[in-house]
């Protein structure tokens, strides 16, 4: 596993390289797998898999291996964000602003527009009521 690490660690964000599946993309919140120790996958349900999301794919190197940013600002990573609201791993396992009605609450950050967000993941989830 390579770190990234901007040495000030203000404008570069931090993260690590790691294998992933042609059907991980760039915006998808991931996962460590549990048969691979260089790998991540896709979280595809957060009410089933209590797993802790460790970042989110920002570039994909090929199509097997991906950089996965931990914390940071990512600008155009998704859609429908909504300024200054937590963003939690959906129920399906994407990024929304709107707490999940069930599964399992984690936040990754914080929106800075529809498009935009500041990634600081949370390494706890709550299982929802």
């Amino acid at each position: 596993m390579t770190i990234i690490l901007d040495a000030c660690q203000t404008t570069v964000p931090v993260g690590f390289e790691a294998d992933c599946s042609v059907a991980e993309l760039v915006g998808d919140p991931v996962i460590f797998s549990t048969s691979d120790d260089d790998s991540v996958e896709r979280l595809t349900s957060n009410i089933y898999d209590s797993r802790l999301v460790v970042g989110i794919i920002t570039e994909k190197l090929t199509p097997t291996r991906c950089i996965v940013v931990t914390m940071g600002i990512l600008n155009d990573i998704t859609t429908g964000l909504s300024r200054g609201l937590p963003v939690w791993v959906s129920e399906t396992g994407g990024l929304t602003t709107t707490k999940p009605a069930s599964g399992h609450w984690q936040v990754l950050g914080n929106a800075i527009n529809s498009t935009s967000m500041s990634v600081n993941i949370e390494m706890r989830k709550v299982k929802s009521l």
